[in-house]
């Protein structure tokens, strides 16, 4: 499995970073090292879910790593600021009120 993984991650082109973050997640779940650096770049490319992440059990295995909780705390800075950017717009009159993280 972990060449199959390595070659996958050499070939890994995709720039839409929901996609990079399935793929991390599965990375995570064969308990992969990119795992963690593959997630982090989902989410430094706007991928903000992050009441998601953290009841992602696929993301479990990387709970204790080193540095999970720095990307954590980028994806709920990053939701804040886009809930407050969509609340600034007028968003809520349109779509209704943002849900609490």
């Amino acid at each position: 499995m972990r060449l199959t993984t390595d070659r996958l991650l050499k070939l890994w082109s995709l720039r839409d970073p929901c996609g990079t973050y399935y793929f991390a997640r599965a990375l995570a779940v064969v308990q992969h090292p990119e795992a963690l650096r593959l997630f982090a770049r989902a989410v430094e490319g706007g991928f903000h879910c992050a009441t998601f992440f953290s009841r992602d059990p696929w993301l479990d295995s990387l709970r204790a790593t080193p540095g999970f909780s720095a990307v954590m705390q980028a994806a709920e800075a990053g939701y804040r600021d886009a809930a407050a950017a969509f609340v600034a717009a007028g968003g809520e009159q349109l779509l209704g009120p943002v849900a609490p993280n």
